[in-house]
């Protein structure tokens, strides 16, 4: 378009170029998109994290749920729970369900690897584990040794200087819609002088304690500050880590095979 000027002469329009184009985006346009897109960026961003994270936390009630189907399918046939251990500190309850359940079920998806807890005895200084389910193995016991575990790990038969782990009844557990099986843990046990120190085969237990020396309790907090629990009958619950670890009588009742607090033992 041409224009005419004051002395009637024609002349370029403001913003245009003698062919008719407009002339490039000026450094104000330049920081209005760039800023525009920020703001876009600010706002989309944190909802694709959420997103993200709620996509964990689905995939790991999912795996858990499936493992309360192979934990479920092996009391049936077998009429007992699986021990913590064999005997030989390794994990025979990953072996006693692995094949009912994929490797891989046994571990959360949450990438995010916390630190070990029992690093200081049984690893290196700074390594650190995957995110993984713990047994209950023991159940809401730190001090003192009860007669009949109140866990689902076994109980200890004593022969002499020997020994052996006896698996716990099905009919032990009085409220299996009550009482915790696995949950998401940091906490794991390991021998690597038997030559077995695979992941798979390290000893994953769960409890409702703070280990001092490690400034970390036997519940993982990964998901948002919390952990997910599978229950004896299969259903799977969130709640914060602080839940969990709650020291109050309907929650330590949680993790105990008769389902009582039993404060002696805290």
């Amino acid at each position: 378009m041409r224009a005419r000027t004051a002395n009637g002469r024609e002349g370029s329009s403001p913003g245009v170029s003698a062919s008719g184009s407009r002339a490039g985006f000026t450094l104000m346009e330049l920081l209005v998109v760039i800023a525009i897109i920020a703001m876009l960026a600010a706002m989309v961003l944190p909802a694709l994290a959420s997103a993200r994270r709620k996509a964990y936390v689905a995939g790991c009630v999912s795996n858990l749920r499936e493992l309360g189907v192979a934990l479920n399918i092996y009391v049936e046939e077998q009429g007992f729970y699986p021990l913590a251990s064999d005997g030989d500190g390794l994990g025979s309850w990953q072996r006693a369900l692995r094949p009912l359940d994929s490797e891989a079920g046994l571990y959360c998806p949450q990438p995010k690897a916390p630190s070990a807890m029992f690093v200081s005895l049984f690893h290196p200084a700074g390594s650190t584990i995957n995110p993984h389910y713990g047994y209950n193995a023991l159940g809401a016991v730190w001090n003192g040794l009860p007669q009949l575990t109140l866990g689902l790990g076994g109980d200890f038969v004593r022969d002499g200087l020997n020994g052996w782990f006896q698996q716990v009844p099905e009919r032990r557990v009085t409220a299996p819609s009550q009482m915790i099986a696995f949950a998401d843990s940091g906490a794991f046990l390991d021998v690597p002088s038997s030559g077995l120190n695979q992941p798979s085969n390290a000893l994953y237990i769960t409890f409702p304690f703070l280990v001092v020396y490690a400034g970390q309790p036997g519940v993982g907090s990964w998901h948002s500050g919390g952990a997910n629990a599978l229950f004896c009958d299969g259903h799977a619950a969130f709640a914060q880590q602080s839940y969990w670890t709650n020291a109050t009588s309907a929650v330590r009742s949680l993790w105990n095979n008769d389902h009582q607090p039993h404060p002696e033992y805290w």
